[in-house]
């Protein structure tokens, strides 16, 4: 935590408030750690070098615990805590802490100096409760907890793989060399504002790390759970065959790039050779964002795990919730399209499924359907990932690969990309058209 500062680097004293998301199985955590901050926060007397009882601190126990003072005197003489002149006798102090640890108190800071937002900011978005029998079914199947495998060998072909990804992806503009920059800057005061003005900046890329080989060794082994042997080996041969040479980049921006890079190539890899699979865990999906611990659906959840947005406008009769609140305009016309033939559709909540990815990565998609086929009453199941432009990152191309392997060939459920200017309607057509 950082104390807020304005841009002259001034300690700024409004009231701000510091935003953590968690997902909905760290709940209790959260209660119990604003429970003990804010119980925390008092300032306390000092009376670590106190040899006598002061009036003070007997005036904080008689008004406190509503102690006789003549009475309170003679107690803490019999129990040895004071002498007949109020002198502390050994521990005394730390025994009489113990006691009356209220007394110690000196201030007592504004209370709930920490708060939860969902219980204590009434934003919250209401459920109709009466479709989560339609929903039920679909709401369990893409709930199921799962854990990814991909499928290696031997540490000996992982070796081949991360030396591989070097040789296909190296790129050494990527690696930062530290530098060191000057700078001049002007500043100038008057009675109504102040002026920076930069006169000069100069930087020079000079070859200081930050960093031991062995430590970012160590470090990139960790971070990416790779064998420290295997990382140690991959370098010695890329030095050895000239083609890179790690020593000239030890630093914290060298193991993010290589990590992250390397995530993505092994799973893209991974996907490529087929060589990748989920094992379905069997337990208990309930709580989940929809549902209490028994399965039952809530009647209301936090609106911001639906969208930061919101619009008066309404909602489909099909939609699972009554208000509008979406991230982008695709999902917001998702959410007012009626359809006869769709039973029932919901925004998924924020971190509530989480399909893993990789390195503790997870991904989820946006939207989750059931409709019905008018003609035979055949059900059809399946999610939607929106993405509100029309070009889509490496990431997200490997998301999206890897919500079709999971929802298409794990779980049996349909899983459909909705980009910028494809619109529901024409989703849900082609999906009644190939079904028969």
């Amino acid at each position: 935590m950082r104390l807020p500062v304005n841009e002259y680097g001034v300690r700024v004293k409004d009231e701000f408030f510091l935003h953590y998301f968690v997902d909905f199985t760290e709940e209790d955590f959260v209660d119990r750690l604003i429970n003990e901050i804010n119980n925390k926060s008092n300032l306390f007397y000092n009376y670590k070098n106190l040899k006598v009882l002061s009036d003070e601190l007997i005036e904080n126990i008689v008004k406190i615990y509503k102690e006789d003072r003549k009475k309170l005197i003679e107690k803490l003489i019999l129990e040895n805590i004071i002498d007949r002149n109020k002198r502390l006798i050994s521990n005394g102090i730390e025994r009489l802490k113990a006691k009356y640890p209220l007394a110690f108190i000196k201030k007592e800071l504004r209370k709930d100096k920490i708060k939860r937002s969902d219980k204590q900011i009434k934003n919250r978005i209401k459920v109709r409760v009466d479709r989560y029998l339609y929903l039920k079914d679909l709401w369990e199947k893409i709930n199921q907890k799962a854990i990814l495998n991909i499928k290696i060998k031997n540490e000996k072909e992982f070796e081949e793989l991360f030396y591989n990804f070097f040789i296909e992806n190296l790129n050494k503009d990527n690696f930062i060399k530290n530098s060191i920059y000057f700078e001049s800057k002007r500043v100038k005061f008057n009675k109504e504002s102040i002026s920076i003005d930069n006169l000069a900046r100069e930087s020079k890329n000079i070859n200081i790390n930050n960093m031991s080989y062995k430590e970012f060794v160590l470090q990139l082994s960790k971070i990416s759970k790779i064998h420290i042997q295997t990382v140690h080996n991959v370098f010695l041969r890329l030095k050895k065959e000239n083609i890179l040479d790690i020593s000239n980049y030890l630093n914290y921006s060298t193991l993010r790039v290589i990590k992250d890079s390397f995530d993505t190539y092994l799973l893209l890899n991974s996907l490529d050779k087929k060589d990748i699979d989920y094992k379905l865990i069997k337990t208990n999906i309930h709580p989940t964002k929809l549902t209490d611990k028994n399965g039952e659906p809530l009647t209301e959840i936090v609106a911001s795990d639906i969208g930061i947005k919101f619009s008066n406008e309404k909602v489909a009769e099909s939609y699972y919730f009554e208000e509008l609140f979406y991230e982008s305009n695709i999902e917001k016309e998702n959410i007012k399209y009626n359809d006869t033939n769709i039973e029932v559709f919901t925004k998924i909540p924020k971190n509530s499924i989480k399909i893993p990815i990789i390195s503790g990565k997870s991904y989820s998609p946006d939207f989750a359907y059931v409709i019905r086929k008018r003609d035979n009453g055949k059900k059809i199941y399946f999610v939607i990932d929106s993405k509100d432009e029309k070009d889509l990152s490496i990431e997200d191309k490997v998301k999206i690969r890897i919500a079709e392997k999971f929802f298409n060939e794990k779980i049996k459920i349909l899983f459909k990309k909705q980009l910028a200017g494809e619109d529901i309607k024409s989703i849900i057509k082609q999906l009644l058209d190939r079904t028969l």
